[in-house]
Formats: C-alpha cells, structure tokens, sequence
C-alpha cells in the first residue's frame, strides 16, 4: 500500500489563505482545515524533513507580507494511503448561504431547492464552494442590491460563483478575473454548467493589468484578503462608476478600523452597509458622483 504523510500547520483566520495557497504550491495532495490547523497530505516519496523546513521558514516570514504568524511549528505525522478527493467530496455538501442562493457541488443531489437560486460548483484546486464565510457574506449583500441590467466586476473570482451569481440575478455584463489559471479553468467549467449563453467574460489577470476602463462598472466584488485590497485599491476603485458600489469581503473583525481609515481617504467614497459573520466583515461602500 502506498504511504503518505501529514503535515499540521497552525493558521489563524488572517494567516488561512497564504498558507493554503502555500502549502498548494508546495505539491500538497489534499488539504482539511480545522479551526485552527490545516491538514496536508504528501506522498512519502517527498522529502518531509524539507517539506517541514520550507513550511516552518514560509510561517517565520509572514510579518513580511504584514499578517501575523500563527503560533507553533508544524508537525508530521505518517498515515496510510486515502481517497483523499473522495474523502474532501463527503464534507462539501449542499449549502444555503443566503436567502436567495444556495450553492451545491455537481455530485449531490438536491430534490427540493429552499431558495429561488440553485449554483452548481465542481470547485477542482480553486477558492469557492461557498463554505467560507467571506463567500457567504458577499453573496448576501450581493442578492440585496438590484443588480438587473448592471455592469459587474468580478475581482478574484476563483471557482466564478459570484459572476455567476450577478448573472443570476440579472447583471447585463460580468467581467471576471483571477490570476490562477487553475481558478479560471474551473470558472468556465462552472459557468457552462449553470447558465446558457452566459454573458460572463473571464480572463486570467490581477486587477491592475486586466484592461479595467476606469468608471466602467456599477459593482465591483472584491472578495480578497484585506492586505490585497490595499495592495489592488487603486485599481479596485477606479473600476467603480458614479453611483455604483465596491462591495469587499475578506476582511477580519479585527482589521475592520483599518479598513475604515484606508477609506476615509477617499471622500468620494461611503460605508452604506456592514454585514458580519464570525470573525469576518463584508462592507458595500458606494461612490458617490
């Protein structure tokens, strides 16, 4: 039988996506999150020593990129060979993650729908089942805007569920981006599956080379981590036309002055909603003319 290996590393809600994202990187072949840990599965044929050193040096430099370390090393541990994707496919169930939007994977079935919207998602490596609470967050504030006939901006759309969402609910145009080839890979996938002769286009690019015609967009979704809403703000806010709105998630309880202090420079620029869940924050920010 075939050997694998675990790795454990501590993460903390702010530190999650890096290592994730990391840890993929690194040729990890599953991944489980927990509260505070995260899972990852290797084959015995790398290098765990390396592989140990490599994520703990990755851990120490994370203050870098200004999102603090989460205590601890990580640690091995030797397991036998698993299904893991077909270990992952047991958990990823159908979720209701607002009123209007539930979001299932293609392997479950679902008999009766509890809400008007059903999104078919096979999310492959990429960030998006619906899951996450940052996802949750911006789906409900996105179904709370009227969004019929609107230009949508997609910033980071990973597995496409909130351009698909926009186009559900109305949306005439949807440009979305990511700059993972794998994230768009599964965004096609996933749009083809849910809407005939959808209106969305999708490219690989980050916010500040994707072509992006400032004022062009009436919503702007930016479901990133707060360090990359700062890192792409200018771009993010360019997009928004007069009158429309920058909705952002991704960003912590605890950063949330922070992110109010970026803003304040920026006259032209209004908190019009919060929406909370856990230890996140999701805001729908309007520019005014």
């Amino acid at each position: 039988m075939k050997e694998w290996f675990e790795i454990r590393v501590p993460v903390t809600p702010a530190s999650e996506e890096s290592i994730l994202n990391f840890l993929f990187e690194l040729g990890s072949q599953g991944l489980q999150q927990l509260d505070d840990e995260v899972w990852a599965y290797f084959s015995s044929g790398e290098a765990a020593e390396k592989l140990l050193k490599e994520i703990d040096d990755f851990l120490t430099r994370l203050p870098q990129f200004g999102i603090e370390a989460p205590a601890g090393q990580a640690t091995f541990v030797s397991v036998p060979e698993v299904d893991w994707n077909a270990e992952w496919k047991k958990r990823f169930k159908p979720i209701r993650v607002s009123d209007r939007f539930t979001v299932k994977p293609t392997w479950e079935k679902l008999e009766e729908p509890e809400t008007p919207f059903v999104i078919e998602i096979d999310p492959k490596q990429a960030f998006g089942t619906g899951s996450h609470e940052t996802t949750k967050l911006m789906l409900q504030l996105l179904e709370q805007h009227e969004v019929t006939g609107l230009h949508v901006l997609d910033a980071g759309t990973g597995t496409g569920i909130l351009a698909i969402a926009a186009e559900m609910l109305g949306a005439a145009q949807v440009l979305a981006f990511d700059n993972d080839p794998v994230a768009i890979e599964a965004a096609h996938e996933n749009v083809a599956r849910n809407l005939a002769d959808a209106k969305i286009r999708l490219l690989v690019a980050a916010p500040d080379n994707c072509g992006i015609v400032p004022r062009s967009f009436h919503l702007v979704l930016a479901n990133m981590t707060k360090n990359i809403i700062f890192e792409h703000f200018a771009a993010l806010e360019s997009a928004v036309a007069a009158g429309g709105h920058l909705l952002l998630s991704g960003i912590l309880a605890t950063e949330l002055d922070e992110v109010r202090a970026r803003l304040s420079h920026h006259p032209e620029l209004e908190v019009k909603q919060k929406q909370a869940l856990g230890e996140w924050i999701a805001l729908s920010v309007q520019k005014h003319a």
